[in-house]
């Protein structure tokens, strides 16, 4: 791996700490500052600025990656956003492919970047550790590129797994358990019992 944007929501907080690890640990990684920001239209990626913004209005973040020379991503657009069109018109890249997502949405995403003629990018969508390598990509660039650069090149599939059911429902389980949400806590674990009792769930490989 040469390339890791960790995004965690609305601060840069785990961006910073894994950039810190990287350096400890002499690690050849590249890691810029992230955050996945909760707009009025949705999560929008920021990379590049190492700082928390304070107002997450769509607008905030289109001038703070004007003012500091930053890259937006928009994440999974077919779900949980609104006004989709406009937020595709003006980030930098789109999600074409995010372990979580359905194939149609994936999809449709990937058909949103052809109409609107913006580079891509693909996520894991990680929420647990074993998740990370769900999707890698390989990009067409010099290892000695800054990661604004590399984010530019060509890339493709190293891996491409969709995400089982179980996982989402322990991610949410663990969120509702730090966010002391007892109503989310309840479904998440009637969930985990469905889907054992069943035993009708799997990590897929998708070709």
């Amino acid at each position: 791996m040469s390339l890791l944007i960790l995004s965690d929501h609305n601060t840069v907080k785990g961006s910073l700490e894994a950039a810190n690890k990287i350096k400890s640990r002499d690690l050849n990684i590249i890691c810029p500052p992230a955050a996945e920001y909760k707009t009025e239209f949705g999560d929008v990626i920021l990379v590049g600025l190492n700082k928390d913004l304070k107002m997450h209005k769509f607008h905030d973040l289109i001038r703070a990656s004007i003012d500091n020379d930053c890259k937006l991503l928009l994440p999974h657009p077919y779900h949980d956003h609104s006004n989709i069109e406009y937020l595709a018109n003006n980030v930098d890249y789109i999600e074409i492919f995010n372990s979580r997502n359905s194939l149609q949405d994936n999809k449709k995403a990937f058909e949103l970047a052809i109409k609107t003629k913006k580079k891509t990018f693909a996520s894991p969508d990680a929420h647990l550790l074993s998740e990370y390598a769900y999707c890698i990509v390989e990009y067409s660039c010099d290892v000695q590129s800054r990661w604004f650069e590399i984010i530019d090149c060509d890339w493709r599939f190293k891996t491409k797994i969709k995400t089982s059911k179980s996982n989402i429902y322990k991610s949410a389980l663990i969120k509702s358990l730090k966010h002391k949400s007892l109503i989310n806590t309840f479904k998440s674990l009637v969930r985990i019992c469905i889907l054992f009792f069943t035993r009708n769930d799997r990590c897929k490989k998708i070709d």
